[in-house]
């Protein structure tokens, strides 16, 4: 069984051995997934969003990353889905932030492109994507509709929508 002390025995080399004498053990577990979190978010890979200004006509559609293309979907009535034309993309890439207005609005759940983001216990804001002068492509990924499809995962992380290939993308 693994004793508390060797737990953090790698997070320790960072402090004076005083300082981290008095730390409470919350501290100790903080700093730890503080630092874990660290190394996970310097092992990501993201694709970059096209640059764009806020308010530009289409917006949207000019953001979209090198070797992707917006075209119609292939889901009946979902209207317009994303391509990949470029190199294969390996699993674990990211994309984001989804980009949109943020709002308390329940209307925003009806848009058909928006996230709900928890802010807190009983705490949500949307990011609605509906208006393509301030968002970005990511409005135009279509959920899957079956498992075989999926080949991205949404997922918030400090209070943003991103996405996550887990299986090489086909879009």
């Amino acid at each position: 069984m693994l004793k508390a002390e060797d737990a953090f025995k790698e997070l320790s080399i960072y402090f004076p051995k005083e300082q981290w004498v008095e730390m409470g053990e919350w501290e100790k577990i903080r700093y730890k997934n503080m630092k874990e979190n660290y190394e996970f978010m310097t092992k990501l890979v993201f694709i970059k969003d096209a640059a764009a200004e806020i308010g530009l006509e289409k917006r949207a559609a000019l953001t979209l990353p090198s070797g992707l293309r917006i075209g119609p979907s292939g889901i009946p009535n979902a209207g317009l889905g994303v391509w990949n034309e470029g190199e294969v993309l390996p699993a674990g890439i990211h994309f984001g932030p989804y980009e949109g207005e943020m709002t308390e609005e329940e209307e925003a759940a009806n848009s058909g492109y928006s996230w709900l983001i928890a802010k807190g216990k009983n705490c949500y804001v949307y990011v609605d994507g509906k208006d393509e002068t301030i968002s970005s492509w990511m409005r135009y990924v279509n959920c899957a509709r079956n498992e075989e499809e999926q080949n991205l995962v949404a997922f918030q992380y400090h209070g943003k929508i991103f996405y996550r290939a887990y299986e090489m993308p086909t879009f």
